[in-house]
């Protein structure tokens, strides 16, 4: 979804909206949406007329997969959410696991920076959240 305008100087100002594959498959209750196929969430999404969406736990996660996959449906990958368990993990398990998420943001800005559109970039915020504004 993109939003283009004018401030009161005359500037061209665009706006593009992503969003999170919760709204079709919540990797936290997999009994809501846990069927539905990943090139549905992509295809509404994009349908819709969303740039970008969130990484998803049914998401690839294989670079070079998941950026064929996007680009398949016109959409940018503009954020991760790592999901916590602690109530069902040891601490020493969590880490690991967080662990396996920034390293997949990490083969994921490898990459978007080795193909000629525009790299991408991350933050990692907490405990394994992995944000790409919508530049």
């Amino acid at each position: 979804m993109s939003i283009n305008s004018r401030n009161a100087q005359e500037t061209d100002v665009s706006i593009r909206f992503g969003v999170s594959p919760i709204a079709w498959i919540n990797d936290d209750m997999p009994e809501l949406g846990g069927d539905t196929p990943l090139e549905r969430v992509f295809a509404e999404a994009r349908d819709i007329g969303f740039t970008g969406i969130e990484l998803g736990g049914k998401f690839p996660r294989d670079p070079e997969t998941l950026s064929a996959l996007l680009a398949r449906f016109q959409l940018a990958l503009v954020g991760g959410w790592y999901s916590a368990s602690l109530l069902t993990r040891s601490a020493r398990e969590e880490i690991a696991a967080c662990r396996r998420t920034l390293s997949f943001c990490g083969r994921w800005i490898a990459v978007c920076s080795s193909t000629p559109k525009p790299a991408m970039r991350f933050t990692v915020i907490g405990a394994g959240r992995c944000q790409q504004p919508l530049a």
